[in-house]
């Protein structure tokens, strides 16, 4: 028996018109610590955003600009490794080995939230302060046709090759083979200038 789909209350559903009971549901608790640039980017320790001062839960990628703009909101997600895409790798489609970002933008151009793809005609948004959702496609949760608010529409896509973290230790040698070991080589101690030692000014 399939167990039932948690869903957000009908208030915050209402929030975005796009969105129909079958075809999202939710998948964490409440939680205010991150919001939807963080959960996109793998966070889940504070807030990613470009705030003009450094502030104490809020978090900002170093060398990004700090201004509310699609393309600074692109260079900070590659700084996790994700890339502007080709034109046949654009839009939301599924390439297998690959996971996208989609950055969604207000009508005035304002970055407003970005969902991440986790598998064919599956994306993963963080709601603002609110649960983390699974859904079917990033216009889920875009503005409806008739004018009625949601996150705007899909400003960007980004892609980067799938992170895997599963790979199988290599296995012992197991052959009789006697080896002889290599000759002592003389240490060089590095220069002081030398990248072993240099530590960069902050």
């Amino acid at each position: 028996m399939d167990r039932p789909r948690r869903h957000l209350s009908d208030k915050r559903e209402a929030r975005f018109p796009n969105l129909r009971k079958d075809a999202y549901e939710v998948t964490s608790i409440e939680d205010g610590l991150y919001n939807c640039i963080a959960h996109a980017a793998d966070k889940k320790d504070s807030w990613w955003w470009p705030l003009e001062e450094d502030t104490e839960g809020v978090f900002w990628p170093d060398g990004v600009d700090r201004v509310e703009t699609v393309e600074a909101f692109a260079a900070a997600f590659c700084t996790e490794g994700y890339r502007q895409c080709e034109p046949f790798e654009d839009g939301p489609g599924f390439i297998e080995g690959f996971e996208k970002v989609a950055i969604f933008a207000n009508a005035d151009g304002t970055p407003s939230h970005a969902a991440k793809q986790t598998g064919d005609r599956k994306w993963t948004s963080k709601l603002g302060d609110w649960e983390d959702i699974e859904h079917g496609a990033p216009e889920d949760l875009g503005s409806h046709a008739d004018g009625r608010p949601g996150y705007g529409k899909t400003a960007k896509y980004l892609i980067r090759e799938i992170r895997r973290t599963d790979a199988a230790p290599q296995e012992p040698d197991q052959s009789t083979e006697k080896h002889t070991a290599p000759e002592p080589t003389e240490v060089k101690q590095p220069s002081p200038t030398s990248p072993a030692t240099f530590q960069p000014l902050n």
